[in-house]
């Protein structure tokens, strides 16, 4: 018998680089922003974290681990993120907030890989299921397709051409 159970792509240690470098940098929450969005977190106090810190900078109020939590208390979601604690070491444990757009790459290809496996996922039970048309099956998977596309930059999809040579 095979397991067919896989563990879905996820950089948690990455997801972590990104948010701690926020913490410490203003100008390190615009470069995130610009390439990652809450929804590309894997692990859930992440995304908690991740919209925190965008709401209290959305604000103009300077961010760091005491406002973030103070942000996630008033909106019941400090819990969620992990507690004081887990965002207090988010600050602490970064040294340096340079890699953060290779970082956040990172998080972001890891998203587009769950979203993939999902669509595969779909379209593999929409093509066993002969209540389903082989034309509705190929538009759900353009519709999808291009809804992956549009959350990314242009310098975080790989071109066409790059993904040919690698396959």
């Amino acid at each position: 018998m095979t397991n067919n159970t896989r563990s879905m792509p996820n950089a948690v240690d990455v997801e972590r680089e990104v948010l701690g470098a926020m913490l410490l940098n203003k100008d390190a929450i615009n470069r995130a922003a610009a390439i990652v969005q809450a929804s590309d977190f894997h692990h859930n106090a992440h995304r908690e974290t991740f919209s925190a810190i965008q709401e209290v900078h959305a604000k103009g109020h300077a961010v760091d681990a005491l406002t973030v939590i103070d942000r996630l208390r008033a909106s019941g979601g400090l819990e969620l993120a992990g507690g004081e604690r887990a965002i207090m070491r988010l600050q602490s444990s970064i040294a340096t907030t340079a890699n953060i757009e290779e970082h956040s790459r990172i998080v972001k290809d890891h998203s587009n890989r769950r979203a993939l496996m999902k669509l595969g996922d779909d379209l593999k039970r929409d093509t066993v299921d002969l209540q389903v048309s082989t034309e509705h099956a190929l538009n759900r998977t353009r519709l999808a397709l291009a809804a992956i596309d549009s959350t990314n930059r242009v310098d975080v999809w790989v071109g066409a051409s790059d993904a040919s040579q690698r396959l």
